[in-house]
């Protein structure tokens, strides 16, 4: 999922929020291109459980 109008990944601002960053800063670190008020409203949503972050991990293969 991304911020409506940019590239940018729900995921990654809420990674950032769980990091301890403030909305305030991470709109600021993302040039402003989303709003401080976005990243609150997708934090309220994902505590809500209205979206829920989803991270895909990718596995790595160990050498035999």
């Amino acid at each position: 999922m991304i911020f409506k109008g940019t590239r940018i990944l729900v995921s990654d601002a809420l990674e950032l929020t769980e990091a301890g960053y403030s909305a305030q800063s991470i709109a600021r670190q993302y040039r402003r291109i989303i709003k401080p008020e976005a990243v609150e409203e997708a934090l309220a949503l994902t505590n809500q459980g209205l979206i829920r972050e989803v991270v895909t991990r990718i596995r790595t293969r160990e050498p035999a």
